[in-house]
């Protein structure tokens, strides 16, 4: 069964067991916990740095029947998805395409109301996925009362000016102590206005883990405030369209001055506490029947588009995922190039599912002779990598084949599953879930001006040591393993 949903490490979490972990956890063990629900999927998606977040957490919990049906229908091979990679992955590009499209838009039709009817309807997803259903803004509750049992001290991270949360906190929880560090609900970091980073090693022009102090300046004073008061437990209650919450405890976490148990992102879990903004609690009946967001939907305007494309793009890329993930691995060459100053070659690329660019990759691109008949590690395998390499390379630059050398022998470096985009799809022939990827080492002594094609916004040479801190996360990988044979 799939692991990932839309490219995040999927949980198998029991509420009770997660609950014994946390009491357990030593002073100063600096775990975090997200409770994902689908947006949380749809921005990881979207956005590498954010997925990398997500999956380097010490605990996850599902937050949501729509995040959990879409793990239910991957888990569970569905007959049109198994139809179409049983019997057409191997016809041609023009039958396969049309046949795809016409099965996957019955696909689409026939979740819809699969889809409903789990938003709708009580249903034990323990049985159907081993996972079970964690709503965040309950499980808040229950940190609180092990915090009070403990007496632990606890840090609320954002909320209102004014301290009402600590203060309805200390009424209801007497023997935790409780400390608040806030800004004004109509200030840039919580309506989540951001300006883009002026750090001289920018991977992007969107937030992520290592930018997100100079994204969002406020949060260095909520970082300095953590620093400055230890304690065990730490509410993010941040929120927002951006990923700004999940990206400052990940920054918080590689902070060595910071110290917690536990530090999680709750949004506004709070406010149903009534201590910060005002919101209105759904009618228990909407929320035994699961019909909260259909209640927000209608209470809170600001959030409506969001809650829609929760729904339709969770919708949409589930029902992609089923037929993508019983597709083939695409054999990939990724070039390692470098220059007579041994510095490196990166591209930064295009996004196709955010806008802009994600950030500074490798020139490659994919093998597309059959090699099924090669062995694999054999010599002309190894020069079938080499010489696609090198073709992609000329293709994608200025560069000549007489100005190109092979410095080693190509190796492998790993699987890379691809975020999912029907475009993107439909491009690589509806026939592909990922990347197989070899590194093929390429020298050039040329120092000419580099120039590339649309497929590239821009190409520039990097010192080694700095290669790392530019690469989107899943390219790092390659990078250790070219640093196997380069040397440090």
């Amino acid at each position: 069964m799939p692991e990932y949903l839309l490219g995040v490490k999927l949980p198998k979490t029991k509420k009770n067991k997660l609950l014994e972990d946390i009491q357990n956890l030593a002073p100063k063990a600096n775990k975090s916990l997200y409770f994902l629900y689908s947006e949380y999927f749809l921005r990881a998606n979207r956005n590498p740095f954010y997925k990398e977040v997500l999956n380097k957490a010490d605990f996850l919990a599902t937050d949501g029947k729509g995040a959990l049906w879409s793990q239910w229908k991957i888990q569970t091979p569905q007959k049109l998805p198994l139809f179409y990679s049983k019997f057409f992955l191997n016809w041609s590009f023009f039958f396969r395409i049309p046949i795809f499209l016409f099965l996957f838009t019955l696909e689409l039709i026939i979740n819809i109301p699969s889809g409903f009817l789990a938003l709708f309807r009580k249903t034990n997803w323990l049985l159907k996925t081993g996972n079970e259903l964690i709503l965040g803004r309950d499980f808040v509750y229950n940190l609180l009362e092990i915090a009070n049992k403990k007496s632990w001290r606890v840090a609320v991270i954002g909320g209102d000016m004014e301290n009402k949360i600590s203060l309805k906190l200390k009424q209801k929880y007497p023997k935790a102590t409780f400390i608040q560090w806030s800004r004004p609900f109509d200030s840039s970091l919580m309506t989540d206005n951001f300006s883009k980073p002026t750090l001289t090693n920018l991977y992007t022009d969107i937030p992520t883990s290592k930018n997100i102090l100079e994204v969002f300046p406020d949060l260095k004073d909520a970082q300095n405030f953590l620093k400055n008061n230890p304690c065990d437990l730490v509410f993010v209650c941040l929120g927002g369209k951006s990923g700004k919450q999940e990206f400052f405890i990940d920054n918080c976490l590689t902070n060595t001055k910071i110290n917690c148990r536990l530090i999680t992102g709750i949004g506004a879990a709070l406010d149903h506490l009534g201590a910060g903004r005002s919101q209105k609690v759904a009618p228990k009946w909407m929320i035994s029947l699961g019909l909260e967001w259909v209640h927000r939907f209608l209470t809170q305007p600001y959030r409506r588009l969001r809650i829609l494309d929760s729904i339709f793009s969770l919708w949409w890329w589930t029902t992609l995922q089923e037929f993508t993930q019983l597709t083939k691995d695409r054999l990939t060459t990724v070039n390692i190039v470098s220059n007579s100053k041994n510095q490196i070659l990166l591209a930064k690329r295009y996004s196709q599912l955010v806008t802009g660019d994600v950030g500074w990759a490798w020139f490659q691109g994919g093998v597309e002779r059959d090699v099924e008949n090669l062995k694999e590690a054999s010599p002309e395998f190894l020069s079938l990598i080499a010489e696609t390499g090198l073709r992609e390379l000329t293709e994608e630059t200025n560069l000549k084949t007489a100005e190109l050398s092979i410095s080693h022998p190509p190796i492998f470096s790993d699987f890379e599953t691809t975020s999912i985009s029907l475009r993107r799809f439909l491009v690589l022939g509806a026939n592909y879930k990922g990347q197989k990827k070899y590194l093929n080492f390429i020298k050039t002594e040329s120092e000419k001006e580099l120039k590339t094609n649309w497929e590239n916004k821009a190409s520039l040479w990097f010192e080694k040591d700095s290669v790392a801190n530019f690469l989107v996360p899943e390219k790092l990988t390659d990078w250790q393993k070219a640093l196997e044979v380069l040397g440090k």
